[in-house]
């Protein structure tokens, strides 16, 4: 498919990473699998009717939904499509977390939430690796992240109780 290996490389000039998947000795429902399995974000299905009739059909990963575009407008529309799904996926990302996050402010109550709940722990630390130890040792839970929208606050740490500035994320893994 001469018309596909074209398409991929002119979605590749333009900065997308694309490849060609042209093999004949796959029916399109094991490459549909394949690359699903492979985590790709946008799938383009280009036929013999989609040739025929200059266009192409744009798969998303993330809602499923088909979009049917001209071959010009490929290129425009892919990285519209792509820039959409980054922002969907951090929009679910963000949610998420926001509803799967509780917060302590004393070692008790970090281990009741630790022990009960699944998800993420919002706690002072004092960035100490001997405390982020104890606190694995005796919960399972570890540090995942100092969240990017943070200020500096003044607390203590939740297991030590010394001085410290920020809230970060803790949760056990599973």
């Amino acid at each position: 498919m001469k018309a596909v290996n074209e398409i991929a490389g002119v979605l590749k000039k333009s900065g997308i990473r694309a490849e060609a998947d042209v093999s004949d000795n796959e029916t399109l429902g094991f490459k549909i699998n394949k690359w699903e399995l492979k985590g790709v974000p946008l799938r383009v299905e280009i036929g013999e009717k989609e040739i025929k009739n200059g266009s192409a059909t744009l798969v998303r990963r993330d809602t499923g939904e088909k979009i049917v575009v001209n071959i010009d407008e490929l290129t425009a529309k892919s990285g519209a499509v792509l820039e959409s799904i980054q922002n969907n996926l951090l929009e679910e990302a963000e949610r998420f977390l926001k509803a799967n996050t509780r917060s302590a402010d004393n070692y008790s109550a970090f281990k009741k939430i630790i022990s009960g709940d699944r998800g993420f722990v919002s706690a002072f630390w004092c960035e100490n690796a001997e405390c982020e130890k104890k606190i694995k040792e005796e919960t399972k839970a570890t540090t995942r992240c100092l969240p990017l929208d943070l200020s500096e606050e003044n607390g203590k740490c939740v297991y030590c109780e010394k001085p410290a500035k920020h809230r970060w994320l803790f949760a056990q893994a599973y």
